[in-house]
């Protein structure tokens, strides 16, 4: 959640980036790793309902 006011102009420095990134670039990377586990999430979904004997996606 984004304060009220902001300070954008805060940077970090991250071992594996060269250069500073600000806090809408840092937001933005945690949105895409966050969806590169999206795959993950469904297929532990899967093996779930499987498990359970449940077929399709009425659980």
């Amino acid at each position: 959640m984004w304060p009220d006011e902001p300070h954008l102009d805060n940077t970090i420095e991250l071992r594996y980036r060269k250069g500073p990134i600000n806090p809408v670039s840092r937001f933005l990377g945690g949105l895409s790793h966050d969806d590169a586990h999206l795959g993950q999430i469904k297929e532990i979904l899967r093996q779930a309902r499987e498990a359970r004997g449940v077929n399709g996606h009425n659980s």
